[in-house]
């Protein structure tokens, strides 16, 4: 799962992170959605 910093770090980058581990990883779309709206 992402860390506070690297979410921080990443940014505007972070919807594209997500969008393409939606389609990598179910998985881990999931768990950094969830962490992402903690």
């Amino acid at each position: 799962m992402l860390k506070p910093e690297l979410v921080e770090a990443v940014g505007d980058d972070l919807d594209w992170l997500l969008l393409n581990a939606a389609y990598g990883s179910p998985t881990v779309a999931v768990a950094e959605l969830s962490f992402a709206g903690a």
